[in-house]
């Protein structure tokens, strides 16, 4: 995943080290195909190719939101 200063793995990683952060959840939307590379990060909850429809970026989201926003 490439981004202007660092690389989206290089991102998550910072991300997983980060007690705070650790358990938010991540969705990737990318040109390049993610099972040439895996991610790995048990975070990672989807990977979209590019050109996804907003209507699947949206029901994703809610569907996150869901199950990531329940009472504990």
């Amino acid at each position: 995943l490439s981004m202007p200063e660092m690389d989206g793995r290089q991102l998550l990683q910072l991300k997983n080290r980060d007690p705070k952060l650790r358990t938010i959840p991540v969705v990737i939307i990318s040109a390049q195909d993610p099972m040439h590379q895996p991610l790995g990060g048990d975070q990672v909850v989807a990977v979209f190719g590019q050109g996804i429809a907003p209507q699947h970026l949206l029901q994703c989201s809610l569907q996150l939101a869901a199950q990531f926003l329940q009472p504990v």
